[in-house]
């Protein structure tokens, strides 16, 4: 069996507010002093280990990362290093808490730790890191892991004034390692993988057709689509040429008032809501005549009146109605094929065999010397000499 994507519910960017807060000093002024530092704590503790919260919004229905800028070319995800012993979900909340908390509590956001999204490793103490230990290595010096972490429908994001939060589109990271590092611009091949929910500023899902078509996952929701797709289009068509929907309304009302007119009147009774079983009861207790039978148990002096349940009568209206569109439908359907096969059919003379020649007989006012001679021939042949000893008329006086 295939397994489930992860989903993550994204929400608008405007859902968010930002506030500032005190700075947050950088332990190290240059790169080289960096790596030094690192190499001195490795020797005390050993491997460093890193997490970072992959945190998403959407704007214009697209995910977007957050991410912390320090000066003017340096981008990182928001996280840090973990203590001795510290569990990955515990220190990842800490340091997130940290570096976009607010100093009040009860602002301060849950943040809800998810799945393992990448995982990266030094190898060496060196800028450079890969998704995987090369061969050749046995102690990585530092082990980095990103976590997919659920922003709340609103919340307060307080940043430090020595740094800048930005929303980064995703088209924007990838293949874009120049300028984000190969860390982050991988982040788009790596939520491929995530189904997206975008949400509104009521935390309640957008449907639209950029949406729809991050759900085409499989034939059923394909299927969906299409027959949404048709529906749409058969709508506009109603909208675009009002005569067929007005005239089908106009045969829907004279049917409702044909039938209303063939229906008789039916006496009220104070049980209006009579069950269809003492209706079939009642009625069996006439005669085709509509008179009661002195054996039943309903006599004819009696005061009782039979009553229909209206409900009844509105069903029968309804199926007469859809009857007749059916019949209408149909009707115009005929005439239609009927009209198309007029137009299309050949009259009988014309038709002749497929290796059959058509001789065209040229005018008697053609100039052909040639045709004039063969046609003069051809009469010549065919005229019989007429016959002379043949009496001539009598005239009686």
């Amino acid at each position: 069996m295939p397994r489930e994507p992860p989903v993550v519910y994204l929400y608008p960017l405007s859902n968010y507010q930002q506030g500032g807060k005190g700075p947050l000093l950088e332990k190290d002024a240059s790169v080289k002093e960096r790596m030094i530092r690192m190499a001195d704590l490795y020797k005390k503790f050993g491997m460093r280990r890193v997490v970072e919260g992959l945190l998403l919004a959407h704007e214009h229905s697209h995910p977007h990362v957050l991410l912390l800028q320090i000066g003017n070319t340096y981008f990182k995800l928001p996280g840090g290093r973990l203590r001795v012993g510290e569990h990955e979900t515990d220190g990842l909340r800490r340091k997130l808490s940290n570096k976009l908390g607010t100093p009040n509590a009860d602002s301060t956001i849950n943040w809800q730790v998810g799945e393992l999204v990448s995982t990266w490793w030094r190898p060496n103490f060196e800028t450079v890191m890969y998704p995987y230990i090369p061969p050749q290595v046995a102690t990585p010096k530092e082990c980095r892991k990103i976590f997919l972490t659920q922003l709340p429908p609103t919340g307060i994001l307080g940043v430090p004034k020595n740094l800048k939060l930005l929303a980064v589109p995703l088209f924007e990271l990838y293949d874009n390692a120049h300028r984000y590092g190969p860390v982050i611009a991988s982040l788009p091949q790596l939520l491929a993988r995530i189904k997206f929910v975008f949400c509104d500023h009521n935390a309640q899902p957008l449907i639209n057709e950029h949406i729809n078509a991050y759900q085409i996952s499989n034939i059923q929701v394909y299927h969906k689509v299409q027959k949404d797709k048709a529906q749409r289009e058969k709508n506009k068509q109603l909208k675009k040429y009002p005569l067929i929907k007005s005239e089908l309304d106009h045969t829907r009302n004279d049917h409702d008032i044909e039938m209303s007119q063939q229906q008789p009147a039916m006496p009220q009774h104070d049980n209006a809501n009579m069950s269809v079983p003492n209706i079939a009861a009642s009625a069996l207790n006439m005669n085709p005549g509509g008179n009661h039978n002195n054996t039943g148990n309903v006599n004819a002096n009696s005061n009782t009146t039979l009553s229909v349940n209206p409900l009844l009568n509105y069903r029968a209206g309804l199926l007469g109605n859809i009857y007749n569109i059916q019949r209408q439908l149909q009707l115009q359907q005929l005439y239609a094929a009927q009209a198309q096969a007029n137009i299309l059919r050949i009259p009988p003379p014309t038709l002749r065999a497929p290796n059959a020649r058509l001789i065209l007989t040229p005018p008697a006012s053609s100039t052909n010397p040639l045709m004039l001679q063969q046609m003069a021939q051809s009469g010549l042949a065919q005229q019989q000499p007429p016959n002379h000893n043949l009496p001539p008329p009598s005239h009686n006086d």
